[in-house]
């Protein structure tokens, strides 16, 4: 009797350790801290995207982009939500932007041109593919903008 106890706790901590016993859902693989960098037409965003287990998430990016000619640096911070949507898809939505600063060729911008960059990131809810494991999240949108995102 004490040597099958002993197999089985021995299968259970084996099971355990290798996480056998413990596979995550979907949803909690998408839970966490990412990296994340995506090339949109608009310029490259790239910073730290925090999914949380309430469907939303909290961002801290930087934007960079070629403007008439210049190259312009804005610091963002992002509220959003998702939801994962079976079959692949996740759809997000920014729901709130601030940015904290922004530069046209290392000279600061004025207020205004930071109410104006906060109130054009707001979008409608957009579908993306999702292809996801332990250490990378890679993300394409409707209109083919890939996001990488990694641990």
């Amino acid at each position: 009797m004490k040597l099958g106890v002993m197999v089985a706790s021995g299968v259970a901590m084996v099971a355990f350790a290798t996480g056998a016993a413990t596979s995550q859902t979907q949803a909690e693989m998408v839970t966490g801290v990412w990296n994340c960098s995506s090339q949109t037409p608009g310029g490259l965003v790239a910073g730290q995207m925090t999914y949380k287990a309430d469907g939303t998430t909290q961002s801290v990016l930087t934007l960079t982009a070629d403007i008439d000619g210049g190259k312009l640096e804005a610091q963002l911070d992002a509220t959003s939500t998702w939801q994962l949507l079976g079959g692949g898809l996740i759809r997000e939505q920014i729901t709130s932007i601030t940015a904290r600063s922004a530069k046209l060729d290392g000279e600061d911008l004025p207020e205004s041109v930071l109410t104006e960059i906060a109130e054009n990131g707001n979008q409608e809810p957009s579908n993306s593919t999702i292809e996801l494991s332990a250490s990378q999240m890679v993300l394409v949108d409707g209109e083919g903008t890939r996001t990488v995102c990694g641990r």
